[in-house]
């Protein structure tokens, strides 16, 4: 789940207008960027504009706040108990400006009012009886595309004695207007003019809940947009207006369990009504960003890690999260505690991640001024790749360059199970019928030649082409950095007892499939003959292949000799690989074997990779690299700053002004497309055989 604007956490509860809340500062500051700081490769402070809102953000009270989700999904009532009085507030939009100027962008600009939960909607009408507003919202459905629709939901809530229907909830300028559009052209049939609005949410204290009164639950209510909170005496109260808030009484300390986590800062559920009347609560966890990271790094790395190699991931995943606030339009969160964004394990008490957060509050990596995708994972077994190489079209960041990596201490260097099945069972998991001959080649290889990137899997009944990174999420491997080896009949010696005699089709017309034929794949070798076998797995016809039991390879050093593979005996093989510039044949009887390295996407900053860093030392001891020079190393060409990257600027509007974006403030990330299968930005370290410690955790 901040650039150029400074930010202060707001967590006032009542009429508490957004969190970003400008700091000021001195208008003579250096270029502009008063309270940003340059962290030098030894870990000092190479050029520093000190102001007192710098001295206020290092202690604790200028912090940038993010959201966090707390993975709910449609399930209801939401439980939790309180582990300190709190109290309950209920959440309601207000509109602050209406017919307001398009083009401008809440979540762009980080720190600048209305970065925070301010939101565009458009109004589309009032009614005075709930049924007609109920029934507009189901003729509206047909007039919005399908993106729009995921996007956008409907809100039907009281104001007053009528009923008001509004559309979307986003920061993006460019989502109104397509939705505005939309619905002025139905608004032409039905009679209504949509208006854009600006939404702010306001809270109001409604009562008072105390630890000891046992677990509370939110429900969905009868009416659209209402939340019922129950408490364990049998209280019930109503909230209109789709979201209550629970507030403990410090939200720096641990303030309620949900989900058998414990969490700091505030829980937030709100209901969520679709187009088709299903209802969904989403809970959040509001927490400032410096709390948010200490729950990462619980959820990322081993707190007995070396403090370099803490501090490291510490900055990568503060940066990470700024982006993806910055580039999230979603107005109901920022981001998620799973690996689709980076894991988040709640709130804890360890001192080593504490005093990494502490040591680093608000540094954040730039290339070119502008926060970067700090993705990060495990272990990349000795090199790591270029996000172009893992996802061929997304980006071709210039600071994700492939680099070597350090992560010879990695239990994931190399796999210690290669994937080993037959060819049938290979194709099935692909999404393709288990019918041949099949080939498999590469269809899209790297500048050099000599990787590929995306292998091309064909039948005679059809065929798929998928990255590596696809490869790795269907088949569930480790990493995108595997071969592929084929064992034939003559390594694994087994026999096919035929269960029925089979008489194979002939060729079709056009030979689609065929070896040789004017549809086959270019470059493919041996195979099925005029007249042989197509054979799916299973049913009448089948042979009967003996069960893959498990495959070990044979190493010596970084040498892969061979594998002990399990059939109905164990066999030595040693395999072909797909190379590049040819197509290679899959039978019935082929074994594939996938053998890799490393843990992860391979893009980015390596966990494991930074704490072999950390660990290295020269002949007296000093460590060889900090914090600083790990980031450096492991993206290209960037500057790790302090304060947010955030410039000081006066003091924002007040509540019940309309939200302005400071003119030419650099956003940390321009918004745009999410990088297709990025998943696991830090591929949560799987459990590890660690050295003896004196620092108990728990495993993940």
């Amino acid at each position: 789940m901040a650039p150029y604007l400074v930010t202060a956490l707001a967590l006032s509860v009542a009429g508490a207008w957004a969190w970003g809340v400008f700091a000021s500062g001195p208008a003579e500051a250096a270029d502009g960027v008063a309270g940003s700081k340059v962290v030098s490769a030894g870990g000092g402070v190479r050029a520093e504009a000190a102001t007192g809102a710098e001295a206020e953000a290092e202690a604790g009270t200028g912090a940038a706040h993010i959201m966090m989700q707390v993975r709910l999904s449609a399930r209801s009532p939401v439980r939790f108990t309180l582990d300190q009085d709190a109290t309950a507030m209920a959440v309601s939009d207000e509109v602050i400006a209406r017919e307001t100027t398009l083009g401008r962008s809440f979540t762009a600009v980080l720190g600048a009012s209305g970065a925070g939960d301010d939101a565009y909607q458009v109004e589309v009408a009032r009614f005075e009886r709930l049924e007609d507003a109920l029934a507009l919202r189901s003729k509206l459905a047909t007039c919005l595309s399908y993106d729009d629709r995921v996007r956008c939901l409907p809100y039907i809530v009281p104001e007053g004695d009528r009923w008001v229907l509004r559309i979307g909830k986003t920061g993006d300028p460019d989502t109104v207007y397509r939705l505005r559009t939309a619905l002025a052209w139905a608004g032409m049939e039905r009679g209504f003019l949509p208006t854009p609005v600006v939404v702010r949410p306001q809270a109001e204290e409604r009562t008072r809940l105390v630890a000891a009164g046992g677990a509370c639950e939110v429900r969905a209510g009868d009416l659209p947009g209402e939340v019922i909170l129950a408490t364990a005496s049998g209280e019930a109260m109503s909230f209109p207006g789709g979201r209550v808030r629970i507030v403990p009484r410090d939200p720096l300390d641990i303030g309620f369990t949900l989900g058998g986590v414990r969490y700091k800062g505030e829980l937030e559920i709100a209901r969520r009504d679709s187009w088709d009347g299903k209802v969904e609560l989403v809970a959040t966890n509001r927490i400032d960003i410096e709390s948010y990271v200490e729950g990462v790094l619980a959820g990322e790395v081993y707190p007995n890690w070396e403090m370099e190699a803490l501090k490291a991931q510490a900055v990568a995943a503060r940066t990470y999260a700024l982006y993806r606030k910055a580039d999230s339009y979603d107005r109901g969160y920022d981001v998620d505690d799973t690996v689709a964004y980076q894991k988040y394990s709640g709130g804890h008490a360890i001192q080593s991640f504490r005093r990494a957060v502490a040591e680093t509050r608000g540094e954040v990596i730039t290339y070119q001024g502008r926060l970067i995708k700090a993705h990060y994972f495990a272990s990349g077994g000795g090199t790591t790749e270029g996000d172009e190489e893992i996802w061929p079209g997304g980006g071709d960041e210039p600071y994700l360059e492939a680099v070597a990596d350090f992560d010879q201490i990695s239990p994931h260097y190399v796999w210690q199970n290669p994937l080993a099945m037959w060819a049938g069972d290979l194709l099935a998991k692909l999404g393709l019928g288990a019918a041949f001959p099949a080939w498999i080649e590469p269809s899209l290889t790297s500048d050099s030649g000599e990787k590929v990137l995306a292998y091309r899997f064909r039948t005679a009944a059809g065929s798929v082409t998928l990255t590596r990174e696809q490869v790795r999420r269907k088949l569930g491997l480790k990493s995108p950095r595997f071969t592929i080896k084929l064992i034939g009949t003559e390594e694994t010696r087994v026999a096919l007892p035929w269960t029925t005699p089979l008489v194979s089709p002939e060729p079709e017309p056009d030979g689609s499939g065929r070896p040789g034929a004017p549809g086959a794949p270019p470059g493919a070798v041996g195979g099925a003959a005029h007249g042989a076998a197509v054979v799916p797995s299973g049913g009448a016809g089948s042979p009967v292949l003996p069960a893959v039991g498990g495959c070990v390879p044979v190493r010596d050093g970084a040498i892969t000799s061979g594998y002990r593979v399990k059939l109905d005996r164990d066999v030595f093989v040693t395999g072909t690989a797909v190379g590049t510039g040819r197509a290679a044949e899959l039978s019935l009887a082929t074994l594939v074997i996938i053998d890799g390295a490393g843990y992860g996407h391979g893009v980015g900053l390596s966990q494991w990779g930074a704490q072999g860093m950390a660990l290295m030392r020269d002949e007296s001891g000093k460590p060889l690299y900090t914090y600083v020079d790990i980031l450096k190393h492991y993206y290209t060409g960037v500057e790790v700053v302090g304060n947010y990257n955030l410039p000081v600027v006066p003091a924002g509007p007040g509540p019940g002004t309309v939200p302005d974006v400071v003119p030419d403030a650099v956003p940390g990330a321009a918004p745009g497309q999410r990088v297709p299968g990025q998943g696991d930005p830090g591929g949560s370290i799987p459990p590890a055989d660690l050295p003896a410690t004196d620092v108990s955790f728990e495993r993940r």
